[in-house]
């Protein structure tokens, strides 16, 4: 199932050249890792309450995001079978 969804991000010089090394090492495109890491990060936060790095304070929802982030679909393992 195609993505609905696109994000755009800005990469540090580091970032960039590391994440294309592990794509070509591993013969994926950069943006499979990306989703990778995003998945990762989704699960971990599902089990434990993971920290942002930076000292962020949760927002208050609207309603109607808070009855949208209530309704979220459940995700689909992206893993290559």
């Amino acid at each position: 199932m195609p993505s609905k969804h696109r994000i755009s991000i800005n990469l540090s010089e580091r970032e960039y050249w590391e994440l294309s090394s592990l794509s070509k090492q591993y013969n994926v495109s950069m943006a499979w890792r990306g989703r990778m890491a995003i998945e990762e990060l989704l699960e971990k936060s599902e089990k434990e309450q993971v920290q942002p790095p930076l000292k962020l304070f949760p927002k208050k929802l609207t309603a109607k995001a808070e009855e949208e982030s209530c309704a979220r679909p459940q995700r689909q393992n992206s893993y290559p079978e």
